[in-house]
């Protein structure tokens, strides 16, 4: 069973599109496509949202295993015990790793004058921070002339380019 966790809609979109997927747990109100989300739910796609991370802490605790678990735009840290009762979790991370971990990571890279930034897709193989191996990244110059959205725009866009190409590596994982 193919799991998302997450609230980045179009990273959703390409993974329902391409390699499937059975159940999604979101952040409660987080993940705001009611088009996507109904079409999902009308294939048959179990739904979740989690309202506090004591709830998710509990869901965990479940002894239910994944194929392709893909992490998209999702908070709360997973737990090794989690990780190991999957095949493989990825996540599409909106930033470079090597200088942008953890939350809001595009307001933290515009407030600290990173010239670059970018989207960077990798194995979660630990509890560790956006830690684990890159399977790929793409960088942009920041256009400090712009908006927050603006930037945040093209993060969202180039995860959904970065999604096309990268879930079809995974389609042998469930």
């Amino acid at each position: 069973m193919n799991l998302f966790l997450g609230t980045f809609d179009r990273v959703l979109q390409v993974m329902a599109d391409t390699v499937g997927v059975q159940q999604v747990v979101s952040q409660r109100g987080l993940l705001t496509n009611l088009r996507l989300e109904h079409r999902l739910r009308d294939e048959g796609v179990g739904w979740m949202e989690l309202r506090d991370r004591a709830e998710f802490t509990e869901w965990c605790l479940a002894d239910d295993e994944y194929g392709l678990c893909v992490v998209a735009g999702f908070s709360y840290i997973l737990p090794e015990s989690f990780i190991a009762r999957c095949r493989a979790v990825i996540n599409f991370h909106p930033g470079l790793v090597q200088v942008c971990r953890g939350p809001q990571p595009v307001g933290n890279a515009i407030v600290q004058g990173h010239r670059e930034f970018g989207v960077t897709v990798h194995v979660i193989d630990s509890e560790g921070i956006d830690a684990g191996p890159i399977v790929a990244q793409l960088g942009f110059a920041i256009d400090f002339g712009c908006t927050y959205t603006v930037n945040y725009r093209l993060v969202l866009e180039l995860m959904e380019r970065m999604a096309v190409d990268v879930l079809p590596l995974f389609t042998g994982q469930d």
